[in-house]
């Protein structure tokens, strides 16, 4: 069980949600290809990873190999940084049903405080699906250095869904951004 002492640390424990009872707009059943047609890859065509491939492949030069492509939704312009995703879990219900797919834009410089991210966590895995990589709403605490630069005091991994505990981690803690939640892909978006 995780504690509050040593970092990274999280400060509440792990307690377990009830089972779902109402249900949550469905889901696209994308259509996947194996490559997108000639000329269209990211023209609409984006990738599509595993979660787990996603938050661990993204470093450096190092690009995981795509499930497949699928068509962006029909209004949003597509760059190369983007990317779909099953997510898996209730911790950010109602906003992401659990199987939700969804469109991902991979991390870029600025600041992520109370945008949604996928965030790979090295030294903790995600109580809810038992994986090193986890989606939620991303808040921190920062403390200018001696030498006039910051550093996270406090990074918050904090669900929608008020049954699960945000997830806490002190400085020092080995968490990679890897990308930012654009929307969830519902029938209407194709």
């Amino acid at each position: 069980m995780p504690t509050t002492e040593g970092p990274p640390s999280v400060v509440q424990p792990v307690v377990p949600a009830a089972p779902r009872t109402e249900p949550f707009a469905p889901t696209p059943e994308l259509k996947v290809l194996p490559a997108p047609p000639p000329g269209q890859r990211f023209r609409p065509y984006v990738p599509i990873y595993d979660l787990a491939a996603a938050a661990g492949g993204f470093s450096g030069t190092q690009i995981p190999e795509p499930l497949g492509w699928a068509k962006a939704p029909r209004y949003r312009a597509v760059d190369p940084f983007m990317f779909i995703a099953r997510v898996v879990g209730r911790s950010m219900e109602p906003l992401i049903p659990d199987g939700a797919w969804c469109l991902f834009r991979r991390a870029q410089p600025g600041s992520r405080n109370n945008k949604i991210v996928l965030v790979q966590c090295r030294d903790f895995t995600d109580p809810e699906t038992g994986g090193s990589y986890t989606v939620k709403r991303y808040r921190s605490e920062k403390a200018r250095t001696w030498d006039g630069s910051w550093r996270h005091t406090v990074i918050r991994l904090e669900p929608i869904n008020p049954e699960f505990p945000p997830i806490v981690f002190r400085s020092g803690a080995d968490i990679h951004v890897v990308a930012e939640l654009l929307q969830v892909l519902t029938p209407e978006d194709y």
